[in-house]
């Protein structure tokens, strides 16, 4: 099993065993079990819970603290008061090992669940020209990554709809559009995820960004940023690949040649737009073909 393979199923894991635990808890709150007797389990899942809930609700987050502090806190805290506070006459031991498991759950995927510091290098590196490649956009138009090649471009590749971290960065940068064509640049997305779920987001944002999806992952191969096993598992059922790519940006001057390049060592942390939306002010890869 490789390491992609294991944060998948990990990642798939812990999401169904803090909604699970949530769910028993308040089962037994329904059948009249005293508040107080769950509280320290409750108090142990909450920053978990309260992490995907607001994540997946809204997704606007594009960054994170690389250990989350509070949340880490608040879960041991929170798991130290659980274990404390249980009375042994009235609990089983399964309920510690719950405790136990869910402070756990927090820490490996702070620490290690999402961390990309593994990743090797792309094989396209700053000062060399942006390999090129075919695609088609969410309409089925086909696209040269070389059209783009004329002017500026700004090229984000990002995991898929599901991921919200992707999401919450596309919606940062589609805010910057006017910004980036003021500046006579393009501005485009590639996800391996298929043709329905790009039209979704692309229809979401209501900008004329170019949307294009790298199918088999083709572009993601030639740049060396491609991860096996990358989706969490059981999001095939959607319509999502088993296999993904490694988030990155790009940012090439006229010509095609590599001016900045970011590949994050774990994917909570995207870049913040202005430390490259800012290399378009740059006269050496400025164009004015508007």
């Amino acid at each position: 099993m490789t390491p992609g393979h294991s944060k998948a199923l990990f990642v798939s894991a812990y999401v169904g065993f803090l909604s699970i635990t949530l769910l028993f808890i308040l089962y037994q709150w329904a059948m009249g079990v005293p508040v107080l007797a769950w509280l320290g389990l409750l108090l142990s899942i909450l920053p978990g819970v309260l992490y995907f809930s607001v994540l997946y609700l809204f997704k606007n987050i594009a960054r994170t603290g690389i250990h989350m502090e509070t949340g880490t806190r608040f879960t041991l805290f929170a798991s130290l008061f659980a274990l404390v506070s249980l009375d042994t006459s009235e609990f089983p031991v399964l309920v510690y090992v719950w405790v136990v498991v869910a402070a756990l759950g927090w820490l490996v995927y702070v620490y290690w669940g999402t961390n990309l510091s593994d990743r090797k290098p792309a094989k396209v590196q700053v000062g060399q020209k942006m390999p090129d490649q075919h695609l088609k956009d969410h309409t089925g138009r086909s696209r040269a990554l070389s059209d783009f090649f004329n002017a500026p471009a700004v090229f984000v590749f990002y995991r898929g709809n599901w991921c919200p971290f992707c999401v919450a960065q596309v919606k940062e940068l589609a805010r910057s559009y006017q910004l980036i064509r003021e500046k006579g640049a393009h501005l485009v997305f590639i996800s391996p995820q298929n043709e329905v779920h790009t039209t979704r987001l692309a229809t979401s944002l209501k900008i004329p960004a170019v949307f294009l999806v790298d199918k088999n992952l083709a572009a993601a191969k030639t740049l060396g940023i491609l991860h096996q096993n990358g989706t969490p598992t059981g999001l095939e059922v959607l319509g999502y690949t088993t296999d993904n790519v490694l988030p990155t940006v790009i940012v090439t001057d006229q010509g095609g040649i590599v001016r900045f390049l970011h590949e994050t060592d774990n994917y909570r942390i995207r870049p913040e737009p202005e430390t490259y939306l800012e290399m378009l002010n740059d006269s050496s890869i400025q164009t004015i073909t508007q």
